[in-house]
């Protein structure tokens, strides 16, 4: 459930609404081509490591070896391994309506409500 908000977060396939608005002739990138339309599409990929990262981070427990660089080939790796479960569900899943998209987010809000009171009523 979060490697789906975290690709609703950062717009990629199927929530980048965005994006197939251009394909009906509209949207933000439609004035883009070339080396300006491939600086919108490095951005978004850089969007994707860093919260990819930030996730990892924040959320998956450390592997602590003990040694700097030993500790950043771990957390290179795990970032990997969630850009490339990132990609994979982009690739495999069909591209939502905008109705499934709002759908979507009114369930994950509604569950991120329900932990939170979760939360505060166990403490």
């Amino acid at each position: 459930m979060i490697v789906f908000a975290l690709q609703a977060f950062v717009g990629r396939m199927p929530f980048d609404v965005t994006e197939a608005e251009t394909e009906i002739m509209e949207g933000p990138l439609v004035e883009y081509s070339g080396p300006k339309l491939a600086l919108f599409k490095y951005a978004r990929m850089a969007k994707m490591f860093l919260y990819t990262g930030l996730f990892i981070a924040l959320f998956v427990p450390r592997i602590e070896t003990g040694f700097y660089v030993t500790d950043l080939i771990v957390f290179l790796a795990e970032q990997a391994v969630l850009v490339l479960i990132v990609t994979v569900i982009a690739a495999t899943h069909a591209r939502y309506r905008i109705d499934q998209v709002v759908r979507y987010y009114v369930l994950l809000f509604v569950l991120a409500l329900l932990a939170l009171l979760l939360a505060v009523i166990g403490s």
